[in-house]
């Protein structure tokens, strides 16, 4: 019997911490030495936080719970309003919603259910510290954000689900200040104040902690003025994030405010952001207004650094569709702001289906700045193109490229490396890779891109765009066993505008000094199948769909030389 009983007991405790505890208990129930489990629902008659009689609101049952206590809100009726005045936890506690998962419930099922339409909290629902689990509960309508933690260690937020959320419109997370290059050698369009975003439904922000960070299974959606999740660090943090299987869905923008980030990480300062982003979907983000340029700049997953910090991003197994509204839309962006960070980032087995703008964007904004992007498995299609065509000859991206890579600071350096991968049905380039320095003075130090097995085909304007405005100290390009051919304009477009002589390229597409053994396919593009202006361009042992390569009139070179010989004999080309 006594064994029974405490069998029983632990039962009890362990399905309470996982969200789906159903059991009652006489009163409140030690889960462990010195610490008790307190419940709390909307609607209850007011009792002394018991399973039987539990607390009514949230101020009471957060007066009770001492550190490392558990917290247990009940489910009510969707009749009934939820527990409003939001709660601050105080260290090593659990605030667990009983019940099924509420992810896989209606809007009008019993569910455990918080908000804070108040200003308490400066309008949080939930207000985190450290080691403190917040899971299953349901967070809708707060008045900022939704959970939040500042300077917090070791927290998890699981299972939960999140809307309405930042009803007042406040500003969180904010894109730090950059200059946007123009296509005019050294031209560009200050940002001097970044670009604001809604408070996020989930957001952590960390300035002096060393901590790991887990949000996962969590579902945040239907919000008018809000980022989804936020994970912002600066001064000297020192952070490991994973953000694992979240449903991010119809996150909106309020007109005041510039951008809207399904997901997005941050650093500053001296901080050090690690962060492994995994399983996550996102789905209708942005404004649908679309071709109005004052539209939010909505994004699948952001990185973003300032200053001399430090961010990893490893983003595996993303799926991203319907980037809305901003000719900027996209489903994955990576920006160095200012200062000279360095980013080190990976996306690998993820699709990224209809944006309304360029689909991946690595846009290294910053002097003195690092940047390397690697892709592998990636599937990029189908963009549009918000914007006028006018604007598409006065900015370098943001007209529907399905990868643009950017590089404007001087002296910094960028690689990306493309393996396995299918960029095809964008409105302008398969792969765009542009520079021009308008943050600092002088060459930017380094510009390389690979592309190895993958098809980057069938685009509109160009498969592969590779442009320069100012001086780049070495610029590097080679492409191996890839499909770059069916362009609706020309397959490949290279073009050097730097006056000075001081750029020195190598382009590799075949038989070249980076090494590439060809078999690539370059033919039937519409215009032509490459045009060069001011670059040689190495690209033998490739096909052009012919064994005696290049057709009369299907490649132009303008001070620079095309080598296509020797020609395959025969198609054996692309992944």
């Amino acid at each position: 019997m006594a064994d029974g009983r405490r069998t029983g007991q632990l039962l009890l405790a362990l399905a309470i911490a996982v969200g789906g505890g159903l059991g009652v208990s006489a009163g409140p129930t030690a889960a462990r030495a010195g610490a008790r489990t307190w419940f709390v629902r909307a609607g209850a008659g007011g009792g002394a936080g018991s399973r039987g009689h539990p607390f009514a609101t949230l101020v009471a049952v957060e007066h009770a719970a001492r550190r490392g206590d558990r917290i247990v809100v009940l489910p009510s009726p969707s009749t009934i309003p939820p527990l409003n005045g939001g709660i601050v936890l105080k260290p090593a506690q659990k605030l667990i919603g009983a019940g099924p998962p509420v992810r896989t419930l209606g809007a009008s099922a019993a569910a455990p259910r918080i908000t804070n339409t108040t200003t308490a909290h400066s309008g949080d629902a939930v207000r985190l510290a450290s080691g403190d689990v917040v899971s299953n509960l349901v967070v809708t309508g707060a008045n900022r954000g939704g959970i939040y933690g500042h300077n917090v260690r070791n927290v998890t937020v699981a299972g939960d689900d999140l809307s309405a959320t930042n009803t007042s419109c406040v500003t969180g997370f904010v894109v730090q200040p950059f200059v946007l290059p123009l296509l005019a050698p050294g031209a560009g369009v200050p940002f001097s104040s970044g670009l604001s975003n809604g408070w996020a439904a989930i957001m952590i922000d960390e300035a002096a902690t060393t901590t790991r960070v887990s949000v996962r299974g969590n579902r945040v959606h239907d919000a008018g003025c809000a980022d989804g999740i936020d994970i912002r660090v600066s001064g000297t943090a020192q952070v490991t994030a994973r953000v694992s299987h979240n449903t991010l869905t119809h996150l909106r923008q309020d007109p005041s405010k510039q951008s809207e980030l399904a997901i997005g990480m941050q650093t500053l300062g001296h901080a050090r952001l690690d962060a492994r982003i995994e399983g996550n979907r996102e789905t209708y983000i942005g404004t649908a207004t679309v071709g109005d340029f004052g539209d939010s700049d909505s994004e699948g997953v952001f990185g973003n650094s300032a200053g001399p910090s430090h961010l990893i991003e490893n983003i595996d197994h993303n799926a991203f569709a319907h980037g809305l509204g901003h000719i900027s839309a996209n489903c994955v962006e990576t920006a160095a702001s200012n200062g000279g960070p360095t980013m080190n980032i990976s996306l690998t087995n993820s699709t990224c289906r209809y944006v309304v703008g360029d689909i991946l964007e690595a846009a290294n904004l910053s002097r003195d700045a690092t940047l390397t992007f690697r892709l592998d498995h990636v599937l990029a299609e189908h963009s549009t193109f918000a914007g006028s065509q006018a604007w598409a000859q006065v900015e370098p991206g943001d007209d529907g490229d399905c990868m643009l890579v950017v590089d404007s600071g001087a002296a910094s350096t960028t690689s990306v490396n493309i393996s396995n991968s299918r960029f095809t049905d964008c409105v302008a380039d398969g792969l765009g890779v542009v520079s021009n320095v308008v943050d600092g003075s002088g060459p930017v130090r380094k510009l390389s891109f690979q592309v190895k097995r993958s098809r980057i085909f069938a685009n509109r304007v160009s498969n592969l765009r590779v442009a320069n405005a100012t001086a780049v100290t070495e610029l590097d390009g080679r492409i191996e066993h890839s499909d770059l051919s069916q362009s609706g304009g020309t397959n490949v477009f290279l073009e050097n505008l730097d006056t000075s002589g001081a750029t020195h390229a190598h382009l590799d597409l075949g038989g070249g000094s980076l090494s590439s053994p060809g078999h690539n396919c370059i033919f039937s593009g519409r215009e032509a199948d490459v045009i060069t202006v001011n670059y040689d361009l190495e690209a033998e042992h490739d096909w052009w769909g012919s064994p005696r390569g290049p057709g009369p009139g299907s490649t132009l070179a303008a001070g620079g030389v095309i080598n296509s010989d020797p020609p395959l004999p025969r198609a054996a080309c692309g992944p």
